[in-house]
């Protein structure tokens, strides 16, 4: 179940968007978040201090998308009523790359940070048995 979708836009003090951010995930009794690579050890750093763990995301996003797709077009999987989301969602692109391989990005220019949050928590979602209690970020 997704239940909470949340963007912060610049201009943002990085460590108090942490904060905020891990005061709303004890609400929900998060332990456990789940990010990419961006900022090296920074924000491992930051939800530590916080009493979280932040766990490096083992799957690309593009794998994130194109698993995604059958469970809303079946409608195992519902989405909140979210402007920012459906738009970033509907501007993803698939492209193939010269070897073959397919990925699925936004459009140049475009934004993707909330689709890939909520493709990431819906799909751990699905794969836990008991629901995890983790984010995506």
């Amino acid at each position: 179940m997704l239940d909470v979708v949340r963007e912060v836009c610049p201009p943002f003090s990085p460590e108090q968007v942490v904060t905020d951010f891990a005061a709303l995930l004890t609400r929900y009794r998060v332990r456990r978040v789940v990010g990419d690579r961006y900022a090296g050890e920074w924000p491992r750093e930051q939800f530590r201090k916080h009493g979280l763990s932040y766990d490096v995301a083992e799957r690309p996003k593009s794998d994130l998308y194109r698993d995604l797709l059958p469970g809303l077009t079946s409608g195992t999987l519902e989405l909140l009523d979210h402007p920012r989301l459906i738009a970033q969602l509907c501007g993803l692109e698939r492209r193939t790359a010269r070897g073959g391989r397919d990925s699925i990005d936004h459009a140049p220019g475009g934004h993707d940070d909330l689709a890939n949050a909520v493709a990431g928590a819906l799909l751990a979602a699905v794969r836990a048995p008991t629901g995890p209690l983790m984010t995506f970020f």
